[in-house]
């Protein structure tokens, strides 16, 4: 549903739709913890490039910015832990992206079908679960893609 989204949408062409191997979503579960089987497919559909789904630049969601979003995000995660913010009692937590390395966004880094998508507010100091799945979350940015692409914005 996704590939096909993004093509039709005029989002990406096929050669454009670079996922990850399971060698490389492994490596990712080594470092992070297990992921639930929705955001692995996401990663293996995309996890390297979908054309104009974003701007690099602005939103980093992509495999190769995950290690610098998880150090961001936990860095960020101490800081309200350290401010008496209240944290959702999801256990590990996986960051998934952030803008420009603000608002990190989160799932709990768990076994499972899919996951709630968490993020981190610097401006409010509030975690808000933003999405009940991952596919929400994915599908967000396929909307904004779409909305951008046809005011000939991206």
């Amino acid at each position: 549903m996704l590939r096909r989204k993004l093509i039709e949408g005029g989002i990406a062409s096929p050669d454009e739709i670079r996922g990850c191997t399971q060698a490389e979503i492994r490596q990712i579960e080594d470092r992070y913890g297990p992921l639930p089987d929705a955001y692995k497919e996401i990663l293996r559909l995309i996890g390297h490039g979908a054309g104009r789904l974003v701007d690099r630049m602005e939103f980093w969601i992509y495999a190769d910015r995950l290690d610098e979003v998880n150090r961001h995000g936990r860095s960020a995660m101490q800081d309200f832990e350290a401010d008496g913010v209240s944290l959702p009692e999801t256990g590990p937590v996986f960051f998934i992206s952030a803008r420009q390395g603000d608002y990190p966004t989160f799932i709990p880094a768990s076994e499972g079908s899919d996951a709630a998508v968490f993020m981190m507010n610097g401006d409010r100091n509030t975690v808000e679960r933003i999405h009940d799945s991952v596919w929400d979350w994915i599908m967000e940015f396929v909307r904004d893609a779409e909305y951008f692409i046809g005011k000939g914005l991206r």
